[in-house]
């Protein structure tokens, strides 16, 4: 069978057709302990750290041109290479923004003090992710230091990722905007403190979501220059996005905030298991599917090209995702049961997403109206490839997939 051969970073979506702030709902049952869990990255762990330079080369503090101190982390343990490898890249961008735009203008002999840029960082982690926030600031002379900030965001094994993958959203600008706009207005209807004229538009285009954003207690925090939205003297403008402001409308009347943000990640491996070939299901998954679908589950444990799963634990998982399983497992992508494991061999499977668009009843239990997507939101490759229809039922500790009905 063909075999797409295009491999992406898997990412969580939470794709939306509209947006509202998250309702209440009635609370979901209390979730029994899982019989097997697949275990978490242990968080990144990591030591300040401060270097100088002086400019041009050789000088030194009492006849430099231009100083440039950087604090930074440190990472250590597991996946601490890639974490520091993406706070060196930060590094060197502000090396270069020092040689290259500031020290041209550095006119040591006309002050007492060397034109400088400090900077600062701060290290918190959320949910899984570890927010790196330089604050920096440089100073020419007499005149008043210009202050700026940027931040590095990094997932739970060190890589460093955006707003549009940690979110989901293929082109989130203006709802996010939508959002700032809606907090000034609220926050300050006589727009004293906030340009009169500013517009949805001005915000969106002020928005760095890439090195701009931290991930906080239940959404993202984004951060804008001084003076993009307000008067400079206000300093670096910051605004608190929650997750279930970008939900669609149903969340929170006919599905709770809550199960929503806890189906998205496996509703985005169903979407890969399923695209990857075009395969749709009604009731209980098919061989291909449901051991595609696992595999995702499980990539993290390959070693070899292969992906090595006692069968207990392997079936106890699947059945907290489907009501049942294929009566036989073995063959569906080349998958064997040897010894009391499934030997599952690591398959190349192209980035497929869904864009949630409503949720209807369907009977007792719930159909979601989605548009299969393909590449990694924020990518160039991207785009709308079908209507897909999700069936979900109702459980004890959540939702199961129980159909992917391609329209």
């Amino acid at each position: 069978m063909r075999r797409v051969l295009a491999v992406f970073i898997a990412a969580m979506l939470l794709l939306c057709g509209g947006c509202k702030n998250g309702g209440t709902a009635a609370p979901s049952p209390q979730a029994p302990s899982a019989p097997y869990v697949i275990a978490l990255p242990a968080p990144l762990t990591w030591q300040l750290r401060e270097d100088a330079a002086y400019y041009p080369q050789g000088s030194d503090p009492t006849n430099a041109d231009y100083v440039f101190t950087c604090a930074y982390p440190v990472f250590s343990g597991d996946f601490a290479e890639t974490a520091n490898e993406a706070i060196a890249r930060a590094i060197e961008e502000y090396r270069i923004a020092v040689i290259e735009e500031r020290l041209p203008y550095a006119d040591r002999a006309a002050q007492a003090q060397a034109p400088y840029t400090h900077v600062t960082a701060t290290v918190a982690q959320q949910d899984g992710y570890t927010n790196v926030c330089f604050a920096d600031e440089s100073g020419f002379g007499e005149e008043a230091p210009a202050h700026a900030a940027r931040t590095v965001v990094l997932d739970a094994k060190g890589m460093e990722t955006d707003l549009y993958v940690l979110s989901g959203l293929y082109t989130p600008e203006a709802l996010i905007a939508q959002q700032i706009y809606n907090q000034i207005d609220a926050a300050d209807p006589q727009r004293a403190r906030y340009h009169g004229d500013l517009t949805i538009e001005d915000i969106q285009l002020t928005l760095d979501l890439y090195n701009g954003f931290t991930v906080v207690a239940d959404g993202f925090e984004l951060i804008l220059p001084c003076g993009a939205v307000e008067d400079e003297a206000y300093g670096i403008s910051r605004f608190t996005i929650s997750w279930a402001s970008l939900y669609p409308d149903f969340v929170g009347e006919r599905m709770a905030a809550a199960d929503y943000r806890a189906l998205l990640p496996t509703l985005h491996t169903l979407a890969r298991a399923c695209g990857a070939e075009n395969h749709s299901f009604d009731g209980v998954p098919d061989a291909l599917v449901a051991t595609l679908f696992m595999g995702l589950l499980y990539q993290d444990r390959a070693e070899n090209g292969m992906i090595i799963v006692p069968q207990a634990e392997y079936e106890a998982l699947a059945k907290r995702y489907f009501t049942d399983l294929p009566a036989e497992l073995a063959g569906g992508d080349g998958m064997v049961l040897q010894d009391g494991a499934y030997r599952i061999p690591v398959t190349a499977i192209a980035e497929y997403g869904l864009r949630v668009d409503d949720c209807v009843p369907d009977g007792e239990d719930l159909r979601l109206r989605c548009v299969l997507l393909y590449g990694l939101p924020g990518s160039a490759n991207w785009g709308e490839l079908e209507p897909v229809s999700v069936k979900l039922q109702k459980a004890a500790d959540g939702y199961l997939f129980t159909g992917f009905l391609f329209s």
